[in-house]
């Protein structure tokens, strides 16, 4: 990757989340990993996850949080699914790794 991974717990929209597309703003280079009840903004058809739809960076979900929270059939195919060890990796390659808390 060796671009910028943000790891949030929070659902996309809501305070702060324009500061941080704006920061990005066209650089692929990113991706936000969501965790947590983080993904419950990304179910299809939800206003949270239409203020990423013009997002053109990475969108990531913890596969398990998936399941836990309806299952992946619930998510656009846009977001990829990752496991816990997948998550170490991806730590691992990003050049930058932002908490979003």
């Amino acid at each position: 990757m060796g671009g910028t991974l943000v790891i949030t717990s929070r659902p996309p929209g809501g305070e702060g989340w324009d500061d941080l597309l704006n920061l990005a703003g066209e650089d692929l280079d990113w991706g936000i990993l969501f965790y947590g009840d983080g993904v419950y903004g990304l179910r299809s058809g939800s206003p949270r996850a239409q203020s990423l739809a013009a997002w053109r960076g990475g969108l990531l979900a913890v596969d398990a949080d998936l399941e836990a929270r309806g299952g992946k059939d619930d998510f656009p195919p846009r977001v990829r699914a990752v496991t816990y060890g997948q998550i170490v990796e991806l730590l691992l390659a990003a050049g930058r790794v932002v908490s979003w808390a």
